[in-house]
């Protein structure tokens, strides 16, 4: 019996399994396993690279000192007025006159409005905070107590402006006649400046100032240009949604690049489908196999990617150190660096529910 034979009945043998179990996942993959076979007997078949996304939880950005309620009091206005009318922008001008600086114009008001709603939709759906009406907050604080909430929310529009402009262009319509063609366009400048404050110490314990800016298309009328609201929508959709990643924890997806390589061993071929099939047991298994067997650099590397990829960090790190302790292979290097981002990350988002946990046995 020759080596040949053995060698192809040894992988056929081996893949046999994997095939059947392939065919249940995914029918496309069955086509996977014969194209393996041929290119390894023929010694032509190279991999490349390939990519797993994964969620993980990310700690909040601010440390909240353990609150876990929250309150969101109503977004205050600048108290200015823009008078665009004409085309032109004219601020501060009325802006100084105390009679009128007591009340923001309508377009700011439903932006304040807008900001407040949306950070209190967002946080109404929260797993990690406990929304509380601002009603009751408010009474407390102008009663000078302590309000019945460990934080709350304080925010201000400190700077809003918006003009329209005309851009005119001028036509020829025919030999010496010209068109004047008016178009009118509309932009928004916006900065939010926003505290959270714990209730208890009447300390600041963030503060943060945003800013956006937005313009409209051109249109023919001033009539059809839209609100300053509406310009900027999405860019206050990011602003809130940078608010609430600052106080509680959020999901985040990352990206992990497996090593191809060139070895001829099936195996990693076999392995590298079950990567992309998300069966990450099965891909662990053979790369650890070949790893041990052969010791190819890369199988150790994706071993150690497939903990990291199961959340099992600090294996990760074990595995990936001993590999560059063994290899000095700069990519493990890399790799174990960003290994480290990610324990940190982990202990802190740990450490944040522990401080949550022990304020809230406190009450």
């Amino acid at each position: 019996m020759s080596v040949n034979f053995l060698y192809h009945k040894n992988i056929l043998r081996y893949t046999g399994l994997v095939r059947c179990r392939l065919r249940l996942r995914n029918s496309c993959a069955v086509m996977v396993i014969p194209t393996l076979l041929f290119f390894a007997s023929c010694g032509m078949f190279f991999s490349c690279a390939s990519n797993l996304r994964t969620s993980v939880t990310r700690p909040a950005q601010f440390d909240l000192k353990g609150a876990d309620t929250i309150a969101v009091l109503p977004f205050r206005t600048s108290g200015a007025y823009n008078i665009d009318s004409n085309g032109f922008l004219i601020s501060d001008i009325i802006y100084f006159m105390s009679a009128v600086n007591q009340h923001a114009e309508p377009a700011e008001k439903e932006i304040a409005s807008y900001l407040t709603k949306s950070l209190v939709s967002e946080l109404s759906g929260s797993d990690y905070l406990t929304l509380v009406g601002s009603a009751k907050v408010e009474q407390a604080l102008r009663a000078a107590k302590v309000p019945p909430v460990d934080a709350y929310i304080t925010g201000e529009i400190t700077r809003f402006s918006h003009r329209t402009t005309e851009d005119i262009e001028t036509k020829e319509v025919e030999e010496g006649k010209f068109k004047v063609i008016v178009r009118y366009r509309r932009t928004v400048d916006l900065e939010v400046l926003y505290q959270i404050i714990d209730s208890r110490t009447n300390k600041v314990l963030a503060s943060r100032t945003r800013s956006c800016h937005g313009s409209s298309l051109r249109e023919r009328h001033k009539s059809s240009l839209p609100s300053p609201l509406s310009i900027i929508r999405a860019d206050l959709d990011d602003m809130v949604s940078g608010m609430i990643k600052e106080m509680q924890p959020y999901e985040e997806y990352v990206s992990i690049k497996f090593l191809g390589g060139n070895s001829r061993d099936v195996r990693m071929r076999l392995a590298k489908e079950y990567v992309r099939l998300e069966e990450l047991g099965q891909a662990l298994e053979l790369y650890e196999l070949v790893y041990d067997e052969q010791g190819i650099f890369e199988a150790g590397y994706n071993a150690a990617l497939i903990y990291q990829a199961r959340g099992e960090l600090y294996t990760a790190r074990e595995r990936m150190s001993g590999l560059f302790d063994v290899t000095g292979d700069r990519r493990a290097s890399r790799a174990l660096s960003n290994l480290e981002y990610e324990i940190a990350q982990s202990e802190r988002l740990s450490r944040q529910i522990r401080s949550q946990e022990i304020r809230h046995s406190e009450k």
